[in-house]
């Protein structure tokens, strides 16, 4: 559920089960005892192992101190499917595709950040910064990697697993910046992070994202993203 309101009534069997949240009540939530496992299994998430016994008391205290929508202003949802967004330039649509044995996945998409900080400097009719020439690569032959869990470690840290076991903290206030990058400074939008269930990384809604392998091998390419940083840092500075 996305719909704050819709979360508090509750699915299609909430005239059966009660209510999903009743405020200041959570004995009566039937939302707590879907979360709630019973021999190691619970309701929600389905299919899925159930949330820390943390998790299930941060959010039976929630409810108990009111069920309040705290969200910010500036966090919430802006469009739905009656109300879609309305881009102010084309969206970039990166070409995927998986080789024929589903192994390697092979991606099109390189400086998208600096590109459009040089188109807006030439709108304003200035000379852009220089890019880093493309290099021509035969193929991908780096491992398929996907994030299992994320977690968000305040103020600007995620801490990740990966499908090959790897647990990898990464702090990534040296990176934010920029139109991609940038609005994930705000705490509160950074705590937006979720798993993306068809490419298995973590994303935002705001639009921003990251390839998993990246994250994956997060000291091989930290350098070159705080590098891109300060580009994008000098880039909006001077405009």
């Amino acid at each position: 559920m996305t719909d704050f309101v819709r979360l508090l009534k509750g699915g299609d069997d909430a005239e059966k089960d009660g209510a999903a949240i009743v405020p200041g009540q959570p004995e009566k939530s039937h939302l707590v005892a879907q979360i709630t496992p019973m021999k190691g299994v619970a309701e929600i998430p389905p299919k899925k192992a159930p949330l820390h016994e943390s998790e299930v008391a941060l959010i039976k205290r929630w409810i108990a101190e009111g069920a309040k929508d705290d969200t910010p202003e500036n966090a919430k949802q802006r469009f739905d499917a009656e109300h879609p967004p309305i881009y102010s330039r084309s969206p970039v649509i990166v070409p995927l595709d998986f080789s024929p044995d589903g192994s390697l996945l092979a991606v099109a998409g390189f400086h998208e950040e600096e590109l459009l900080s040089d188109w807006q400097l030439l709108e304003q009719g200035r000379k852009p910064s220089q890019i880093a020439p493309l290099q021509k690569t035969n193929a991908m032959n780096h491992p398929i990697y996907r994030i299992t869990s994320v977690e968000c470690v305040l103020p600007h840290a995620l801490r990740l697993r990966f499908n090959h076991g790897l647990t990898r903290t990464i702090d990534l206030e040296p990176i934010l910046e920029g139109e991609l990058y940038g609005p994930l400074r705000d705490p509160d939008i950074l705590a937006q992070v979720a798993l993306d269930p068809e490419i298995h990384t973590v994303v935002w809604p705001c639009g921003a994202a990251f390839d998993p392998a990246t994250l994956h091998d997060w000291p091989e390419h930290e350098a070159a993203f705080r590098a891109a940083a300060e580009r994008w840092k000098h880039s909006a500075a001077s405009v």
